[in-house]
């Protein structure tokens, strides 16, 4: 998000100095900060590393930043941080994390994993979420992931 965001501040400070009006301050431009992600990880240390992940590209992207725009732009002492919440995303409540109304967009990385190399707890877990009752189906278990997203989205 942050490379998206320096290259619209480019082309705004492009715009402006060509029509001869103020100078730009790239550091009041940038908005995009930690605290705006949140996450569901199935792991505690992946959790872990995924918060110290994003604080390590805010700080390359303000490096970045401050570079393209010649002005010193820094977020330390670190003030805002990520939600990343160790748990399983399927038994997680993520109106919780997140009330709907205020997500923008939703990304993941589900495991892909096939109705024969599920464990039992996964069949159940994809059989609960998609209404399949005791017969089951063949659902791979990221089905499971997108009707929950779906049912978060109010998409059902």
């Amino acid at each position: 998000m942050r490379p998206l965001e320096i290259e619209i501040i480019r082309e705004i400070r492009d715009a402006t100095a060509a029509t001869g009006q103020a100078v730009l301050d790239a550091a009041w431009q940038s908005v995009v900060d930690a605290d705006q992600f949140y996450g569901i990880e199935l792991g505690e240390f992946p959790a872990r590393i995924a918060e110290t992940a994003m604080w390590m590209m805010n700080h390359i992207m303000n490096n970045r930043l401050s570079l393209d725009f010649g002005q010193t732009f820094v977020r330390i002492p670190l003030e805002k941080s990520p939600y990343i919440v160790h748990g399983d995303a399927l038994k997680t409540d993520w109106s919780g994390l997140l009330p709907p109304g205020d997500c923008s967009f939703v990304l993941g990385n589900p495991p892909f994993v096939g109705m024969k190399y599920q464990t039992a707890d996964q069949r159940a877990q994809v059989r609960g979420i998609a209404a399949l009752g005791k017969g089951g189906g063949t659902l791979d278990y990221v089905a499971a992931w997108f009707i929950k997203e779906g049912e978060y989205l109010n998409l059902d």
